[in-house]
């Protein structure tokens, strides 16, 4: 049986189905299927980017979540990057970020991050971003394909000279067979 029809059986046999179950039975019934919905085949990926991947990322695209397999593709659920602020802050003038399928060639599947008032703070700091709405990619380009941190414009990152800042990346995605 596919996972499809597995997750359809469980919510059609967690869902109310007469009027005797009581109201906050029913409420809790219908969190708890729909946690597991959203939750299904919830995968965490973590890369912390040394401070020379980080000024090469326009060049270099890191690899965040690797290829899935055959048939398969990676789904972004969304993801977290944290500016782990070193001595002295990072520069840039025009370094976005986002995620890609395969490398920085490839479609763009996640909204762009800002980096001016990320990268250049002074302290410690974290953006949370979404996927992009209509990633639309051919299979082919999302077959198999890893996920890819990338820098989308023309320069590169520069700045702090102490060479001690890194970004922690967190995505979670679900690996789709297709």
């Amino acid at each position: 049986m596919s996972a499809k029809w597995i997750l359809l059986q469980r919510i059609v046999n967690k869902s109310p189905r007469n009027l005797s179950i009581p109201a906050a039975n029913i409420t809790t019934n219908a969190t708890t299927w729909l946690t597991e919905l959203y939750t299904y085949n919830l995968e965490e990926a973590v890369v912390t980017l040394t401070n020379a991947q980080i000024k090469a990322l326009r060049a270099t695209p890191i690899t965040i979540v690797a290829a899935p397999g055959s048939g398969k593709m990676v789904q972004l659920v969304g993801w977290v990057i944290i500016n782990n602020w070193g001595t002295n802050a990072l520069t840039e003038s025009t370094a976005n970020l986002a995620l890609k399928f395969t490398d920085g060639s490839w479609v763009q599947v996640s909204q762009t991050v800002e980096s001016t008032g990320f990268v250049d703070q002074t302290d410690a700091t974290l953006t949370s971003i979404f996927p992009k709405i209509d990633a639309i990619a051919t299979e082919a380009a999302a077959t198999n394909a890893p996920l890819v941190i990338h820098n989308l414009w023309a320069g590169e990152f520069a700045g702090n000279a102490a060479n001690d800042v890194t970004l922690t990346v967190k995505v979670l995605y679900r690996v789709i067979s297709l």
